[in-house]
């Protein structure tokens, strides 16, 4: 009677050293069946119904001792196969792996050399932008000084009325014409 109670996907999944979303997935995927209820929210899956599909042992009966609470490890974590050298041809698969990481290595590569390009450019950029600034700011400092060989405009003072000699001469001869006239009268 054993196999037919019901325990919690979060119990079940410790029993079965898998993660609890996968369980609850398994739950889902047998809902409303005998096997599985859904109560409070909470999946209850029962045990016999988990041992045949995780393949665990068999669960113990009443009438055996119950044995002793074991610690549930985590599952190993595979190793990677050591490749042996062999005489047999490589697998197609193997292959195809060999060839997608050949091509991997040359993408990277060129990924490198651009950015390897990349990084001069920007370092010849800087160097230009620091040549033109220190043009630009040598250029501020000359044209803050005044300009050698030329002496600095002083400013003319507003002049004095002319005199204007025209006119004076045109004053001139006009008095001595009225004097020769006056002369003339006189004398005459």
């Amino acid at each position: 009677m054993a196999g037919k109670q019901f325990i919690s996907a979060k119990k079940a999944a410790r029993l079965v050293g898998r993660p609890v979303r996968e369980v609850s997935r398994f739950c889902e995927l047998h809902r409303g069946s005998k096997y599985v209820r859904f109560e409070d929210g909470i999946y209850r899956v029962r045990l016999d119904f988990l041992v045949r599909h995780f393949d665990l042992p068999a669960p113990a009966t009443q009438a055996d001792t119950p044995p002793a609470p074991e610690p549930v490890l985590p599952p190993p974590v595979p190793q990677p196969p050591v490749r042996e050298p062999s005489s047999a041809a490589p697998s197609p698969l193997l292959a195809l792996l060999e060839a997608q990481l050949a091509e991997k290595d040359r993408q990277l590569a060129a990924k490198d050399a651009q950015l390897g390009q990349l990084i001069e450019r920007n370092r010849e950029q800087n160097n230009i932008i620091y040549a033109l600034e220190q043009s630009k700011q040598s250029l501020e400092a000359r044209l803050s000084l005044p300009l050698p060989g030329r002496p600095e405009r002083m400013e003319v003072p507003p002049e004095a009325p002319s005199v204007n000699y025209l006119l004076i001469g045109l004053v001139v001869l006009a008095a001595g014409v009225a004097l020769m006239i006056l002369y003339g009268l006189l004398l005459g």
